[in-house]
């Protein structure tokens, strides 16, 4: 028989707090939906790529107005959960309550490679439910992006793949482009 055990967000919170998952030997983790769950180990090509979002990210954001927030923690209370992803643009202001909110999210990227069905899939499902805005998946291995805009209660309303040279803009950023291209060239 197996028995699962369910976190609120503020109960995980106060166990960050104290330390419970700290330490070079324990496995990363992240809250979905009640479940601490362990995150898969950080490979090349996954923090390659995350450098390369990190760094576009730097070079098309205005300074002042925008956090990028690499691996770093979002609050989603409503699920209960803490998930990581992979960047974040985030709203430039003070989180005097812990951790920013979907609403304070302004593009949320993830990276997939041994994640890709779940990041497609399950959290695709989280973010939608979040009202999160603006959703991209990397698909290493595949060389493209999934977008999904138009969230709602039932998932994203709009999902479209962008692969090679066609144009990927954040709906916060007009003027910020991107192109798979420009993340998968050799170098």
């Amino acid at each position: 028989m197996s028995t699962s055990t369910y976190f609120s967000l503020p109960q995980y919170e106060l166990m960050l707090e104290a330390g419970i998952f700290d330490g070079e030997h324990l496995p990363r983790v992240e809250l979905i939906r009640g479940e601490i769950r362990d995150m898969n180990p950080i490979g090349v090509p996954h923090a390659m790529m995350v450098n390369e979002l990190n760094d576009w990210s730097t070079r098309v954001l205005p300074p002042e107005a925008v956090w990028i927030s690499v691996q770093n923690p979002i609050r989603i209370p409503s699920s209960q959960s803490a998930p990581q992803p992979d960047v974040a643009w985030i709203e430039r202001k003070a989180y005097p309550d812990g951790h920013p909110l979907p609403e304070n999210v302004l593009l949320l990227i993830e990276v997939g490679d041994s994640t890709l069905a779940s990041d497609c899939g399950e959290k695709a499902q989280l973010y939608a439910e979040a009202g999160i805005e603006d959703y991209w998946v990397v698909a290493v291995e595949q060389h493209e992006i999934h977008i999904f805009r138009k969230p709602t209660a039932d998932g994203y309303q709009s999902k479209s793949v962008v692969r090679g040279d066609e144009e990927l803009r954040p709906l916060a950023f007009d003027d910020a482009v991107m192109k798979p291209s420009q993340l998968f060239q050799v170098k």
